[in-house]
């Protein structure tokens, strides 16, 4: 056995626990207690040498690059293997005595899971069998009585082993017809099967275990029509909910059925828990959902409950099938005015840009045909502007060099006029919205609050905790809104209202708020927000110690990488989405409201006319008088 992939707890382990001595310091005494063994049975020997050969096979045989932990007691104190052979073995020794427990070295023990234990039992169970560690396992067990009254029913049923997903036990019996040849029995327990608990694997032989799905059959192949409960809420799209009155749906449900076929199980839902909860930690105890679980009340959850260090200690939980978070809906800005088409093609930056351009190339033909010919700059001004206008030049300037500077500029001004006319189409007949919020960023700067329903959910402490900036604004401006059975989703809606309204974003499971805002009709009034927060994997929970936890994963990981929960996901969505009206793809004719922008510049233009010529005809009447009063003169 490899030691240098133990642990380094279990390295740290070789304490004993009864006195906190290293187990180096325990081999003088485990010497002087074989000297000092009893030899009252006739049987002692064989069994010891037996023992020895067994555990040999056992860790080069099946467990061979597994960490393995040996377990030994002092109830087996007459049969306890040699020191010699301890330190031959390779493995980490752990040395209980019932009498008095290292309660440091246990609680150090609690937070870890060990992989592989043999324990030798001797005629009494030790407490790590019978009373062992809360929350506190291993993924396979492996017991050896050293005794002929050894019962496999008893070993095999004890605390330990019952939390354990792989055990096996091996019992002393006397074979032959003189019953003069002693064997160890290899023995299995199926919990679950109706009639045949206790499976007899025959005895041990070196070659016939040899491997480890040999020693550890698989004690859950079937579930024996055992009924599991599910501490479940039926407001939970699209994980669990009801598609009518009487008929349940969802992708936790479709998986449940699937698994229940496949493993021989049936199952109870729950429209919501006892104390219709989902499940907090509050005053050091499990609410909802999950309390029903922490106390085994119920055998596992399929809703979406978000995963947290406190749940994954409490909890066992399962392979994740489906990635969660939560998103922001917001109510669309209000279009802006239809004459805002004119302008809408380019971005204000643009507009600088081109304005910008054009100031700059009449600047430069200006100060260019100075040198070549006389004309008053309004002239030059016109040149310029007439390419942005599509206006032909009536004349081309006799220079070379303005030939060229004029064709270099018609070019540009062509390519943004055609650009300008292309967007402009577009605009003309799509209402323009403002500015769009688009990070979580954004909706923390703005004047949006936050509104979620108060159904006990960890997001609204979550953010008013956070350390991040953003999430934290966000927090401090969150409203709860009243959670009510008695009303259409729970009273959502009242919170989707507010959203709508234009004075908060909505904030909610990504799935379930699309399928919230959808089935509300509210589908083409609000946008989400591309940001999501709080992402996380969405799994099955299992109380602590779920032995058969690992079919569930393994049928999980099967349906995944099928594709056949992602299909599920897709059906379930678009089964509850409202079907809509399909919009009619005839041509839109252009009305005056979609072109008031230009006959609004059209009024503009000729009233800045009107001003001029009342400006000319003053100017031109004010100088005819000077011109009168000079002739009288």
């Amino acid at each position: 056995m490899d030691t240098k992939s133990i642990h380094l707890f279990y390295s740290m382990a070789l304490l004993t626990i009864s006195t906190g001595e290293l187990l180096t310091s325990l081999l003088p005494k485990l010497r002087q207690g074989k000297n000092s063994i009893p030899d009252h049975s006739e049987d002692h020997p064989v069994i010891q040498r037996l023992l020895k050969d067994t555990l040999m096979d056992i860790c080069r045989g099946p467990l061979a690059g597994r960490d393995v932990t040996l377990v030994l007691d002092a109830s087996c104190k007459e049969n306890m293997v040699l020191p010699d052979f301890i330190e031959a073995l390779g493995v980490p020794v752990l040395f209980f005595n019932n009498e008095g427990v290292n309660r440091g070295v246990l609680d150090a023990a609690k937070r870890n899971r060990l992989d592989v234990i043999v324990s030798v039992v001797g005629p009494e169970l030790s407490w790590l069998l019978t009373s062992p560690p809360e929350r506190w396992s291993a993924s396979s067990v492996v017991l050896v009585g050293t005794t002929l009254q050894c019962d496999p029913r008893a070993l095999l049923q004890t605390a330990l082993t019952q939390r354990t997903p792989a055990v096996a036990a091996l019992c002393l019996a006397k074979l032959g017809e003189q019953r003069n040849r002693l064997e160890f029995r290899v023995f299995t327990w199926r919990p679950l099967h109706p009639r045949r608990k206790l499976l007899p694997l025959g005895g041990w032989n070196a070659s016939a275990f040899a491997s480890w799905d040999q020693l550890f059959v698989d004690r859950f192949s079937s579930f024996g029509g055992v009924t599991l409960g599910v501490a479940s809420d039926h407001d939970d799209m699209p994980f669990l909910f009801n598609s009518s009155l009487t008929e349940w749906e969802g992708l936790g449900y479709r998986l449940l059925n699937t698994l229940a076929e496949s493993y021989n199980f049936t199952y109870t839902l729950t429209p919501w828990a006892s104390d219709r909860q989902w499940g907090n930690w509050e005053n050091n105890s499990w609410t909802g959902m999950l309390g029903d679980l922490y106390r085994e009340v119920k055998n596992l959850t399929v809703n979406f409950i978000s995963l947290s260090p406190r749940r994954a200690q409490y909890f066992d939980i399962s392979v994740p099938y489906y990635k969660e978070g939560f998103s922001f809906v917001l109510a669309f800005p209000p279009p802006l005015p239809r004459w805002y088409s004119l302008v809408h093609p380019f971005s204000w930056t643009m507009w600088v840009v081109v304005g910008g351009v054009a100031v700059v190339v009449c600047l430069a033909y200006w100060f260019l045909a100075s040198f070549r010919e006389k004309a008053s700059p309004s002239t030059y001004l016109l040149t310029i502007a007439q390419a942005l206008l599509n206006q032909s030049n009536s004349s081309v300037p006799a220079s070379w060099i303005l030939r060229l500077f004029l064709a270099s500029w018609w070019v540009t001004a062509y390519v943004i006029v055609m650009s300008y006319t292309c967007n402009l189409i577009a605009f003309l007949t799509i209402p323009a919205h403002p500015f769009k919020l688009e990070s979580v960023q954004q909706l923390a700067n703005s004047h949006h609050r936050v509104c979620m329903l108060d159904y006990g959910s960890y997001v609204p402490d979550a953010l008013a905790t956070s350390t991040h900036q953003s999430l934290s604004a966000l927090g401090e401006k969150m409203d709860l809104v009243p959670y009510n059975t008695a009303m259409p989703y729970y009273n959502a809606l009242e919170c989707l209202d507010l959203a709508l309204a234009g004075t908060h974003a909505m904030v909610e499971a990504r799935s379930y708020l699309r399928d919230l805002v959808e089935s509300a009709g509210r589908g083409n009034k609000m946008y989400f927000l591309e940001e999501s927060i709080f992402e996380g994997t969405v799994s099955f929970l299992f109380s602590k110690s779920t032995p058969w936890k690992y079919k569930f994963d393994e049928g999980i990981y099967s349906l995944l990488e099928s594709g056949f929960i992602g299909k599920w996901y897709r059906d379930i969505m678009e089964m509850r989405r409202p079907r809509r009206a399909k919009k009619s793809e005839a041509i839109v004719a252009i009305t005056i409201n979609h072109l008031q922008g230009i006959f609004l510049v059209l009024a503009f233009g000729w009233s800045m006319a009107l001003v001029t010529f009342l400006v000319e005809k003053i100017c031109a009447r004010v100088t005819g008088t000077r011109r009168d009063i000079h002739d009288d003169e």
